[in-house]
């Protein structure tokens, strides 16, 4: 914390949005200590402030929540502060600012509110937080011996915004390219998350391989990189968006992938028969057993089902031998070449923290059951609604996080599919004029483009 005035103390919502408190320096050390409240029914709020009936939360506005911080997340925003690149910088003061993720407990007795408290100790950890239910579900894994590697590929787009015309404008090549310099530059600054590789696929389309990286650290720098992405954009009045398609004529399809493997006692893969390994097969059966559920977790907006639909699994996971860069316990980065699990079905709009809970338990289910699990009859759904059905009816899942689950189906039922009532996702609705089409495209990109 040395040299920094500012602290910005955030927590994620089930939605991926960043929910911050900034507080200076003096005022952080007491938060450090005793933890920041906050605003308990937040967790739950819709990307533009929406507050969806959930069970079980009180909706008074009560501060029934408390914010403990990780110092392990620390990454600090040169950008803010006049530091970064020329193109970047703003340069008003000096003031170092500084983020760091928060997990949200909750008051087990009623006290007045504060800004800071002194009751740290009354407190529960809330169960539907994502990043708690994140370290839950790495905690049991380790349990049995076992650790887990993991890495985040990211495809977006960046445009720049029209205020005139209030809209999105394509940028050159040339400009593209300049601007994915300046994000490596800023991530490079923040010191917060290592790049395998970037390229650029389009005039205005990036793509990003994230070094893999053991525990929860693989979903914490997943976040701090949409992070800098987004406010580095916003510095220079660009728009960086993860959502899967934002125009209809869209050549390409903004994709994400999710790169997971075991250590341990527990391999995907079986060398000396140079095939995936028999726990490999139950893991992977386990993930496609429960794959019709998890597409609420993996691609949870509407706008991600304009990808066509699939009628079986296989092209979304896989497990494939290459060589990704990981990141050792002495810092530096060596290359391994061993047995990867590729979830292609993974959209960047997704929750990293959400995406590795919900891939672990169930992994885990297909370990424990005493036969292969079978793969799921059902073809994957082709709207978030038929998605959200399906997390309901995984008794498994919603029996292992119940109250998340809970959370999670009224959410999007209270928020995406309330909005988006009377709205048409598949793309074999050839019936559609161009008109109506277009006028669809423009509420998503009205939702989700500038927010996720």
């Amino acid at each position: 914390l040395l040299n920094v005035d500012f602290i910005q103390i955030s927590c994620i919502s089930l939605d991926g949005m960043l929910l911050s408190k900034v507080l200076p320096i003096s005022s952080f050390r007491r938060a450090l200590r005793h933890g920041l409240s906050i605003y308990g029914h937040a967790q739950a709020q819709g990307l533009h402030a929406e507050a969806p009936n959930v069970a079980g939360l009180d909706s008074s506005g009560r501060a029934n929540g408390l914010l403990f911080v990780d110092l392990s997340t620390l990454m600090r925003k040169p950008w803010c502060a006049g530091t970064g690149p020329s193109r970047v910088a703003v340069k008003r003061w000096s003031t170092c600012v500084a983020q760091v993720f928060a997990e949200m407990q909750w008051r087990s007795t009623d006290t007045a509110d504060h800004a800071v408290t002194q009751v740290a100790e009354e407190t529960v950890p809330l169960t539907a937080d994502p990043r708690y239910v994140a370290r839950w579900s790495l905690a049991l894994l380790h349990s049995k011996g076992v650790t887990v590697c993991s890495a985040f590929h990211y495809d977006v787009e960046v445009f720049r915004r029209n205020f005139a015309e209030d809209r999105h404008t394509a940028l050159e090549a040339e400009e593209t390219e300049m601007l994915r310099h300046d994000y490596i530059n800023c991530l490079e600054l923040a010191g917060c998350t290592q790049l395998q590789k970037s390229h650029t696929l389009d005039n205005n389309q990036l793509q990003f391989q994230l070094c893999a990286s053991k525990g929860i650290t693989s979903a914490d720098q997943a976040q701090q990189f949409k992070v800098v992405l987004k406010e580095v954009s916003d510095r220079t009045d660009k728009v960086c968006t993860f959502m899967s398609k934002p125009y209809s004529h869209s050549q390409h399809v903004n994709l994400a992938s999710y790169w997971f493997r075991l250590s341990g006692k527990m391999l995907f893969y079986d060398t000396r028969e140079d095939e995936i390994s028999c726990l490999g097969k139950k893991w992977l059966a386990g993930v496609r057993h429960h794959l019709p559920a998890l597409c609420a977790i993996f691609a949870p907006t509407v706008n991600c089902y304009r990808r066509k639909p699939r009628t079986t699994d296989e092209v979304f996971i896989s497990v494939t031998r290459c060589s990704q860069s990981s990141e050792s316990t002495s810092s530096h980065l060596q290359s391994t070449t061993t047995a990867w699990l590729v979830n292609n079905l993974v959209s960047g709009t997704a929750n990293p923290y959400l995406v590795e809970a919900f891939s672990i338990l169930a992994g885990l289910h297909g370990l424990e059951s005493e036969s292969t699990l079978p793969v799921s009859s059902q073809p994957l759904p082709s709207s978030l609604r038929e998605a959200v059905q399906c997390l309901e009816e995984d008794t498994y899942l919603c029996s292992k996080l119940p109250k998340l689950c809970d959370w999670l189906i009224s959410v999007h039922r209270g928020t995406h599919l309330s909005f988006f009532a009377n709205h048409h996702t598949s793309p074999e609705d050839a019936y559609l004029s161009t008109y109506q089409i277009n006028e669809e495209f423009a509420r998503e990109r009205n939702r989700y483009m500038e927010s996720l």
